[in-house]
């Protein structure tokens, strides 16, 4: 979104062409897109360290699921007698 704002721009100030512009800015492209992939790959490999710093959303089948397993004692293995 920011690109044709800043190429606008830069050929407003600077009074190339269209395609002067847009062969300017092209490695300054590629350049984002290796970093976003690399920030990907990152985050992705922090994440599978460390998985308790974003936790996953619980569905709602897994929530139903584990409520009973959090539950200790004489009540929850009566609660698992009479289900």
């Amino acid at each position: 979104m920011l690109y044709p704002i800043g190429w606008g721009y830069f050929k407003w100030r600077t009074g190339m062409t269209w395609d002067e512009t847009v062969l300017f800015a092209v490695p300054f492209v590629i350049g984002d897109v290796i970093k976003c992939a690399l920030v990907a790959l990152v985050a992705t490999a922090v994440h599978r360290a460390y998985p308790w710093i974003l936790p996953a959303k619980p569905s709602n089948q897994a929530s139903a699921v584990a409520e009973p397993a959090a539950a200790s004692g004489p009540e929850a293995n009566e609660a698992l007698a009479t289900a």
